[in-house]
């Protein structure tokens, strides 16, 4: 079906599922989707478990202005099925998309397969970080109860701000939370008594956006370890909760965002502001030389990087430069914002080295 443009990302239709990308430029786009076995026309892509179809778009029924759009409607369940796009992919001579290429991740996107808590900065074939799009279960995020708790509305001047890592507050057993909630946006939940007891009445999160702390190379000196990316500043998904920051993301994809919405609701219970520091200055997209996923350089570069003679500027020191001033950019962060204010219920960002 023709589906429609907005809203961005992966959202719930009347008879299916709608799916859309703002990719201007581009003069051709596949949807990738996951479909049970035995399938009629279904592929297997490399490194990826189960079977997939690959959906072609057509530029005058499935195109407006700069968005690609499409609803699917299955007859069967769509809801945790993985799916990804291929914008101007190669194609092979029979006119398919090569599937040795990466395929590209909603940069709307609400869920991605990439692991929960226990999975933290795993290595190895079974731990790549090579996340897809996950279809979310849209009642069980629509029918979250917030119990008609609300923000405390304090003004700017009037904050007492506390900064903290989600998983460094409550990871170590000396904050006297246990596993599984150790480390955790429940396990933040249980030191609220804690940062009432000091007078606070704002947390501010160090980034708590999809990243991927695993896609640092190097090891610890002494004890050959890997090292992780822990603090979060290359982001990888912006409309994610951090997955690894979840009890229970390895049941449920959507679970990350349940216990953040939960987090925001207690600690609004209990007078506490959020603030969330975002990074929109740069991505984590091709840090440390990684190639096991894309985004935003494969579906538009020049519209959301700054180049120099077709190569990536490095102004922020951290391997890109988001191009933000570009409309197409700009939208993107914005409806991100909007997306976190209005969803999540947090709408003060600290920006980190503001765009």
């Amino acid at each position: 079906m023709q589906g429609k443009p907005l809203p961005y990302g992966c959202s719930e239709a009347k008879n299916g599922v709608n799916f859309s990308i703002i990719a201007p430029d581009s003069t051709a786009a596949w949807l990738v989707i996951e479909v049970p076995d035995g399938q009629e026309n279904a592929i297997s892509l490399p490194g990826k478990k189960g079977s997939f179809l690959q959906v072609q778009l057509q530029p005058l029924s499935h195109r407006t202005g700069n968005t690609w759009h499409v609803q699917v409607a299955a007859s069967f369940p769509m809801v945790g099925l993985r799916y990804a796009w291929r914008i101007d992919p190669e194609v092979t001579d029979d006119g398919e998309p090569d599937l040795t290429e990466n395929t590209v991740l909603d940069p709307f996107g609400r869920c991605l397969t990439s692991g929960g808590e226990d999975s933290w900065n795993k290595r190895g074939e079974d731990f790549k970080f090579a996340p897809m799009s996950v279809v979310p279960d849209f009642r069980a995020l629509h029918s979250f109860d917030w119990q008609g708790v609300t923000s405390p509305g304090y003004g700017l001047k009037d904050l007492i701000i506390y900064e903290a890592h989600v998983r460094s507050f409550t990871k170590h057993e000396d904050s006297g939370v246990q596993a599984p909630n150790a480390g955790t946006f429940l396990g933040f939940i249980e030191k609220i008594p804690h940062l009432v007891s000091l007078g606070i009445n704002c947390v501010e999160l160090l980034p708590i956006f999809e990243f991927d702390e695993s896609q640092v190379p190097r090891v610890h000196p002494q004890t050959g370890e890997f090292l992780c990316q822990y603090w979060g500043y290359q982001t990888c998904a912006y409309h994610v909760p951090m997955q690894r920051f979840s009890a229970h993301a390895g049941k449920t994809m959507w679970a990350s965002i349940v216990e953040f919405k939960t987090l925001v609701r207690e600690l609004h219970r209990n007078g506490i502001e959020v603030v969330l520091d975002v990074v929109f200055n740069h991505t984590g997209e091709g840090a440390w030389g990684c190639s096991n996923w894309n985004c935003l350089a494969k579906i538009a570069e020049s519209h959301f990087y700054l180049l120099s003679n077709g190569y990536h500027t490095n102004y922020t020191g951290c391997g890109n430069t988001v191009n933000a001033n570009n409309p197409t950019c700009t939208e993107w962060i914005v409806e991100c914002l909007r997306y976190w204010a209005l969803e999540m219920h947090v709408p003060w960002p600290r920006f980190h080295m503001r765009p």
